[in-house]
């Protein structure tokens, strides 16, 4: 039976309606859902990293969020720095962020040839903005090992290579040491002070057993120039078991205007703070070594020529002095100044304490066909033995068995604990008042030295005027800043 017709009609009507009304729900939901086109609403930029330094990185590199593989390539000889990198937003500079670095120091700037993976290191940067959003940044810096072409200069006389870091001297004693080495004789001019302690260099006591290594072997002797400008080195390390133990192993050429504070140099044979072996017609001038800068310079474990500036000397040594602590053990000879010498010493000094078990001297462990001029020496000196030819102990220098000659030099009897030897005297033996108030050179001590090298105070020991850092000599130099004239 079917329903009557208005009931049909009433019913189509009915859901016609709910159809218009459902319709009209759902454009109601669709206007108020999040529209599908982003562009239509702006989006806040997200921050890019820029890293560059025309000095240190071989190419400026821009990262962003989601790409690691930049790589931020340091120079030879170069440092990385975590100033290098610029956050920037739209491509401007911006402080909107706080910048946190992973890890919290830049990478060690030394290249490790031993394990080239150490070479490369990861660093990630997190950026948080004040509306609590973070952006993650990863990147890698990649060390250089340090080479010629790093340095500025031609190695000439009126070109030399400048040498301004730890990496670049060391790399002179890389290029030096090479068998038949082209860069031995090359010019050398140190261009600011260097410290070679820095924590995580190669040749620091805290990274390395041996420390640095000497400039200049007996296979490669170093014969050019090397002038540091009254330029300071300081904390150089050497632990060797090998001989020619000093800044420079052996050298033939000119070291000059060269000071060496804190140093540490330990060896078999041949030691000095400066110089292992100094050969003719191989010179220092006008330098010194010194170890009052937190402890004291010492030299020790055996060989003949033992010195706090130069262990054996066959060259010339002028205008220079030592201070700190020599000592050593049986079969060695050492001084305060120079271990063995058979060259020329002139217009230099030694304020070291020297204590060994034989031939031990103020200023010259052994003596043997040399000359000393215009010097001396006042630091205590013990050990050795006063049995004449034997096991000697001098306040200046001990004879070898042929003897050098020795002209207006002297020692402080009061403070090197030594007294005038009758056998072979070398050096003439003042006390201290005669020796710290002369003024002037006078008739019985500094006879005839030149003023225009040395200074009379009046109330102190006569001091050298062309050395770096003068004003050091009777000062302590960690409270006392440099003064070059």
């Amino acid at each position: 039976m079917l329903p009557p017709p208005q009931f049909s009609c009433k019913l189509w009507r009915f859901l016609k309606q709910g159809l218009a009304l459902l319709t009209l729900f759902l454009l109601f939901l669709t206007s108020c859902s999040p529209s599908s086109d982003t562009t239509s609403i702006p989006q806040p930029p997200s921050p890019t990293l820029s890293i560059s330094s025309a000095e240190n990185i071989e190419t400026s590199i821009s990262v962003t969020v989601d790409d690691n593989s930049q790589i931020a390539q340091v120079k030879p000889c170069q440092t990385f720095s975590l100033a290098h990198v610029t956050v920037l937003l739209e491509d401007e500079p911006t402080t909107a962020f706080t910048t946190t670095f992973n890890p919290t120091t830049p990478p060690s700037p030394y290249f490790d040839a031993s394990t080239p993976a150490n070479n490369t290191n990861a660093v990630e940067v997190v950026l948080a903005g004040n509306n609590e959003t973070s952006y993650t940044f990863t990147f890698n810096v990649v060390i250089q090992e340090c080479s010629l072409a790093a340095l500025s200069g031609s190695g000439t006389p009126t070109d030399p290579w400048q040498i301004s870091d730890d990496m670049h001297l060391a790399l002179v004693s890389t290029l030096v040491n090479q068998p038949n080495s082209i860069y031995a004789d090359d010019t050398y001019s140190l261009i600011s002070n260097i410290d070679l302690g820095i924590t995580n260099a190669p040749w620091s006591s805290q990274t390395a057993a041996a420390g640095f290594t000497p400039i200049g072997t007996d296979n490669s002797k170093f014969s050019g120039t090397f002038n540091c400008n009254k330029n300071i080195i300081s904390n150089l390390y050497i632990n060797h078991s090998s001989p020619n133990s000093g800044l420079f192993g052996f050298a033939t050429g000119t070291i000059m205007d060269c000071g060496l504070v804190s140093a540490s140099v330990t060896g078999i044979s041949n030691i000095g703070g400066l110089v292992g072996s100094l050969e003719a017609p191989g010179t220092v001038e006008r330098s010194f070594s010194s170890g009052n800068f937190n402890y004291s310079l010492r030299f020790e474990r055996g060989g003949p020529g033992i010195g706090g500036l130069v262990g054996n000397n066959s060259g010339t040594i002028r205008q220079s002095y030592s201070r700190g602590a020599v000592s050593f053990y049986l079969g060695t000879v050492g001084g305060g100044l120079v271990g063995n010498n058979l060259g020329t010493i002139s217009d230099s000094y030694s304020t070291a304490a020297v204590s060994g078990r034989q031939y031990v001297a103020g200023l010259v462990g052994e003596h043997f066909m040399g000359s000393i001029i215009n010097s001396y020496a006042t630091g205590p000196v013990r050990g050795g033995s006063t049995v004449p030819d034997m096991f000697s102990t001098r306040g200046l220098a001990v004879p070898g068995r042929l003897a050098g000659s020795v002209t207006a030099s002297y020692f402080d009897t009061e403070t090197t604990g030594q007294q005038p030897s009758t056998f072979t005297p070398l050096g003439e033996g003042r006390n201290t008042a005669t020796m710290t108030n002369a003024a002037a050179p006078g008739t019985t001590v500094y006879v005839n030295w030149d003023t225009d090298i040395w200074s009379f105070p009046g109330d102190n020991y006569p001091t050298l005027d062309n050395v770096p850092c003068p004003n050091w000599q009777h000062a302590d130099p960690s409270s006392t800043p440099c003064e070059n004239p």
